[in-house]
C-alpha cells in the first residue's frame, strides 16, 4: 500500500509498487473511490467526463507522482483504490454528475461545506442545475452571514471574558463581586435589589422631569409659581375652612397672598439630586472596574 500526504507530497514506501504494476492496473475499466470510509465504484470512462476535476485529472495521471497529487492514498488491485480523506456526505451527488451530467444537490446539509467539497473536487458551481442554483446560493448566503453573525458574537464573548478577568486574589474577586452585580443583576439577590432600585430611579427621574414641565411649577419673571389649576381643586367650605389639609400644608399662601417656595419643588429638587448621586457614582464603578 501507498500512502501519501497530500499536504507534505512525500511518498513512502514506493519500492512496494513500481510503474509496471501501476501501468497495468490503469487498465482496469473499473476503480473503487474510497471516501472517508465509503466505497464507491465507477468506471474510469464516467470519470474522464469531466477532465478539469480532480477526478477527471486523476484518471488522466500517467505516473504514481501525478496520481498523489489528486488522492491521500492508493492501493494497487483489481480494480485499484482511490482513498481520499473527505466527508462523504455529498460525494454521492457529485458522482451522479459524472455519471448523468447534471448535478443537482439534495435539501439536506450546510451549503458552506458543499461549496468547500466542490473546491476539493476541483467542481465549478456553475455546471449546477438551475432549479437546485438557486436555492445553493440563497441558502449560501443565509450560511455565511449566520457564520459571520457567530463569528463576531464569539469574538465578542473572548474580548468580554478577557476583560472581565480580574484575577483571583483577594481585590480580584472583590472586584469580580462588584462587577457581576452591576452588570448581571440575576447573579444574586444583591444585584437584583440593586436592579429594581436602578430601575425605580429611573422611573422617578422621568416622574420629576414631566412633573417639572407643568406650567404651575414654573417660575414666572418675578421668581414665583402659579398655582391656579391646584387652588381651583382645593374648594372651601361655608365656613371659610379647607378640606385638603395636607395639600394646604404641601402649597403655602405667604403674606402677599401668593404661593411660593412649596414643599413639593423641594423634593423635586431633592429627588434629582438623588437621582444624580446614584447614576454618577454607577458610571464611577462601570468604568472603573478595568483599572
Amino acid at each position: 500500500m501507498l500512502i501519501r500526504s497530500l499536504s507534505c507530497g512525500s511518498i513512502t514506501d514506493l519500492s512496494s509498487v513500481n510503474e509496471t504494476l501501476f501501468a497495468r492496473n490503469r487498465e482496469n475499466k473499473t476503480v473503487i473511490l474510497d471516501v472517508g470510509g465509503d466505497q464507491f465504484t465507477i468506471s474510469r470512462k464516467t470519470l474522464r467526463k469531466y477532465p478539469t476535476t480532480r477526478l477527471g485529472k486523476m484518471m488522466a495521471a500517467k505516473n504514481l507522482t501525478d496520481v498523489f497529487d489528486y488522492c491521500h492514498e492508493y492501493t494497487p488491485g483489481k480494480p485499484p483504490i482511490y482513498y481520499f480523506d473527505r466527508n462523504p456526505h455529498n460525494f454521492a451527488e457529485i458522482l451522479n454528475m459524472y455519471r448523468t451530467g447534471h448535478f443537482h444537490i439534495t435539501n439536506n446539509g450546510c451549503m458552506i461545506r458543499l461549496q468547500l467539497d466542490l473546491e476539493f473536487w476541483m467542481i465549478d458551481e456553475l455546471v449546477m442545475e438551475p432549479c437546485c442554483a438557486l436555492k445553493y446560493y440563497q441558502q449560501l448566503e443565509i450560511a455565511q452571514n449566520e457564520k459571520e453573525d457567530d463569528d463576531a458574537t464569539r469574538q465578542k464573548e473572548l474580548l468580554l471574558a478577557e476583560e472581565e478577568d480580574f484575577g483571583n486574589s483577594a481585590l480580584g474577586r472583590f472586584r469580580a463581586l462588584i462587577w457581576s452585580t452591576i452588570e448581571y443583576p440575576w447573579t444574586n439577590p444583591f444585584a437584583r435589589g440593586l436592579a429594581i432600585f436602578s430601575l425605580t430611579m429611573v422611573l422617578l427621574s422621568t416622574f420629576t422631569f414631566v412633573l417639572s414641565t407643568i406650567d404651575e411649577f414654573q417660575e414666572n419673571e418675578k421668581g414665583e409659581y402659579n398655582y391656579s389649576i391646584v387652588i381651583q381643586v382645593i374648594e372651601e367650605n361655608e365656613k371659610g375652612e379647607y378640606n385638603y389639609p395636607i395639600v394646604i400644608q404641601v402649597i403655602e399662601e405667604n403674606e402677599k397672598g401668593e404661593y411660593n417656595y412649596p414643599i413639593v419643588i423641594q423634593v423635586i429638587e431633592v429627588i434629582d439630586q438623588v437621582i444624580i448621586l446614584f447614576f454618577t457614582l454607577e458610571y464611577v464603578v462601570r468604568n472603573c472596574y478595568h483599572l
